[in-house]
């Protein structure tokens, strides 16, 4: 997938003009990293985490006006930083087994009222071991309220390179008077 393409998925999310702090969680080399900081405003942040160092080196230190820093992190075992305004999990959610735990840790680390973005393939049936366990937006619509977050909406979907369930973009946002269960 190209930026421009990965873009698109994510361009309908609703942002304000203020500069803002993101994670991007599992962001390989920086396809939607990339995305993330052309649809953000200038001078805002992202904090782009990954288990591979060598995908972070081909991620630039700025673009379009925003800032990026990568960390070799494994996003299921290292604590989040709490404050931050939106976390993207693309092609990522689907590598945590426990994903009501990663719910709970993504909702800890934002602000009231801030954004989870998640890019996931549209299927519960595993589809390779690099797709282990997926969460269909149906399966969203249940398990992101339960876990202390709005209903999801879909903003974006394309067909998947798997074959099985097309690759979608949705955004919930934290309830700020909720915990979860």
């Amino acid at each position: 997938m190209h930026i421009a393409e990965a873009r698109t998925l994510i361009e309908p999310l609703p942002l304000t003009d203020r500069p803002q702090r993101w994670m991007d969680l599992g962001c390989g080399g920086g396809t939607f990293t990339l995305a993330l900081a052309e649809v953000l405003p200038t001078g805002s942040s992202i904090n782009a985490w990954d288990m591979n160092a060598f995908a972070l080196q081909h991620i630039p230190k700025e673009h379009h006006g925003v800032t990026i820093k990568t960390r070799q992190a494994d996003f299921l075992r290292t604590p989040l930083p709490h404050g931050v305004d939106g976390i993207l999990v693309a092609n990522a959610l689907h590598y945590a087994k426990d994903q009501k735990a990663l719910l709970s840790t993504i909702h800890e680390a934002l602000v009231a009222d801030g954004i989870l973005l998640i890019a996931e393939y549209d299927t519960d049936v595993a589809v390779t071991t690099w797709v282990p366990f997926p969460i269909s937006f149906q399966r969203a619509t249940a398990l992101f309220p339960a876990n202390g977050f709005t209903l999801p909406r879909r903003i974006g979907s394309r067909p998947s390179a798997y074959g099985r369930g097309d690759l979608y973009t949705a955004f919930a946002r934290r309830l700020a008077s909720s915990s979860p269960r």
